[in-house]
């Protein structure tokens, strides 16, 4: 069964002219996956596994909410496995909460369920 996780209110602070780069970095063992990343405008990418995507310049990304969803799947058996952890970065740093600064690693037990759906809203506000 596919269980949907949402984070909402992640922020990343870029300077106008940064190339802005979205990272998703799997830490648990087994995961596969693909990552949608919409920003605003026509220049959406797509992630398959783990990997980098540039995703435009700061301030292209500020007139909007750039929506990231990860499909993340586990198939390996529990007793190898029992975790789906995964990390997202903005510029080789961990996404973060605007009203807590605590950084958003996503994890789930696989008793939860073996595919995620992780959901994330990110604004890029102005230095």
């Amino acid at each position: 069964m596919i269980r949907d996780y949402f984070y909402f209110n992640l922020m990343s602070v870029v300077d106008d002219d940064e190339d802005v780069d979205f990272k998703v970095e799997f830490i648990s063992n087994g995961n596969t996956g693909k990552t949608s990343i919409n920003v605003p405008g026509p220049n959406d990418s797509i992630i398959h596994d783990q990997g980098v995507k540039f995703i435009g310049k700061g301030r292209d990304l500020r007139n909007g909410t750039t929506v990231v969803v990860s499909r993340i799947r586990n198939p390996l058996p529990i007793e190898e496995e029992d975790t789906i952890k995964v990390y997202f970065y903005i510029n080789n740093h961990l996404l973060a909460q605007a009203d807590n600064p605590d950084v958003i690693p996503h994890s789930n037990h696989k008793s939860e369920t073996d595919v995620s759906d992780i959901h994330l809203f990110i604004k890029f506000p102005a230095i």
